[in-house]
């Protein structure tokens, strides 16, 4: 269970890299969320979160990561990584944690993202 929770998470991670919402989408339960601060209201549907990938793509490029820890918690991914991204032409990197709920059948049903936006901001 752990090998297909951090297979899909690293295909997710992967599909942001190569700047692919489609990627994202496929490994999407139909039903899945998205916060892009785990705080923010969900977007709901794959549609609405290719749609929101895409939008992140007008802004961002060049996206690369790096997982430097992870932990398992039932269904649920916790991911702590290293993110670096061009913005506003400056190099951006930045601290996450995304939380992946992974379903049985291996899709995705929820991705929470946890990063400091003034780490950003204080970047670009």
């Amino acid at each position: 269970m752990a090998t297909t929770h951090a297979s899909t998470a690293v295909a997710y991670l992967d599909a942001l890299k190569i700047g692919d919402p489609a990627a994202v989408a496929v490994l999407l339960a139909a039903d899945a969320s998205y916060r892009v601060l785990g705080w923010h209201e969900p977007i709901e549907g794959r549609d609405a979160i290719q749609a929101e990938m895409e939008r992140q793509f007008t802004i961002i490029s060049d996206f690369d990561y790096e997982i430097v820890g992870s932990a398992l918690d039932g269904s649920l991914l916790f991911a702590q990584h290293q993110d670096w991204f061009t913005m506003n032409g400056q190099r951006v990197q930045t601290h996450v944690v995304s939380v992946f709920d992974v379903g049985g059948d291996g899709l995705i049903r929820s991705v929470r993202d946890y990063w400091d936006s003034a780490e950003v901001a204080a970047q670009v």
